[in-house]
């Protein structure tokens, strides 16, 4: 039975390769789609950490980086990124609601609210308010 099916399909297989037309119809619409998908699809991963944010966000949790839920918002493409180094690009002073959780004596603190032993922050890392090229806060 299967040689039957091998000698058909064999067959068959020829005589489309025979005629122009059908040569055409069997090899074209491949190449196309390979050529077509090729510039279309990917397996870039880069809106996989918004897609988990937005559902986090969307639970009133952050699972990623354990910011406070009061402070959660669902982001919507399009993004921009602007460049807000000092000397290139555009100068905005900016803080941040998402850096590490300080005390005022400058312990670190984790996401639960306890004190890392001798884990401390200074500077830009502490508060992010840029002013004159200060940080303070």
């Amino acid at each position: 039975m299967f040689a039957r099916i091998l000698a058909l399909t064999l067959k068959e297989l020829l005589a489309v390769l025979r005629d122009k037309r059908s040569r055409f119809v069997l090899i074209g619409p491949p190449i196309i789609q390979l050529m077509i998908f090729g510039y279309a699809a990917t397996f870039d991963l880069n809106d996989i950490p918004l897609a988990i944010y937005n559902e986090d966000a969307a639970n009133g949790e952050d699972t990623l980086f354990h910011k406070a839920a009061e402070w959660l918002q669902p982001l919507k493409p399009p993004l921009v990124a602007l460049d807000i180094t000092p000397g290139r690009g555009v100068f905005i002073p900016m803080f941040t609601l998402g850096g590490l959780d300080t005390l005022p004596t400058g312990e670190v603190r984790t996401a639960q609210g306890d004190v890392i032993p001798g884990l401390y922050a200074a500077g830009r890392t502490a508060c992010g308010i840029e002013v004159s090229s200060v940080a303070r806060g």
